[in-house]
């Protein structure tokens, strides 16, 4: 109905994508041993009601650990949704908040790992700025230092944000 986002990782031989409904339910797609097969879904809906316009998804794994985390619009805040040690597993939802007021209608979240920690950058649309979560401690799994970095490439009405390539390191 309507997807807007996807994720889609290899789990244990299994391949699962995620995406998010116009109506805000996290629908998975199991698409079992090959990308090719046509997925089965199951409708994970609107987990504890915190997705409120949901307007980026990436995720990783950590630690032997799934994560996803999304940026919400209309909540101004960014959630991490946990599924444990496998995509098939029942998830669970960590609200992190607004970062002092430093997300406003974030329109995407993009996640890499440099040599020292995890670093996410989400974009505003409603300041047109750039914030930067940086996870100290190497896990994901706790609360991120959060800085504003303004609008730092003159943008104007950003739209969403794309993830991250690395090139040799």
């Amino acid at each position: 109905n309507t997807p807007k986002h996807i994720f889609i990782a290899q789990d244990t031989g299994k391949w699962y994508g995620f995406t998010i409904t116009k109506n805000d339910e996290l629908i998975r797609l199991d698409f079992g041993n090959n990308l090719l097969n046509v997925p089965t879904l199951t409708n994970l809906g609107n987990i504890d009601n915190h997705f409120a316009e949901v307007s980026g998804l990436t995720g990783l794994r950590e630690l032997g650990n799934w994560h996803l985390f999304i940026t919400n619009k209309d909540s101004n805040n960014v959630n991490r949704i946990s599924f444990g040690n496998s995509l098939a597993n029942i998830p669970f939802v960590i609200n992190l908040g607004d970062m002092n007021s430093r997300i406003k209608k974030p329109v995407g979240i993009a996640i890499t790992k440099g040599c020292d920690a995890y670093y996410a950058y989400v974009l505003n649309y409603g300041t047109a700025s750039l914030v930067t979560l940086k996870w100290d401690d190497e896990s994901i799994a706790n609360q991120p230092i959060s800085v504003n970095h303004g609008n730092v490439a003159g943008f104007n009405t950003p739209k969403s944000l794309s993830g991250i390539a690395e090139e040799n390191g």
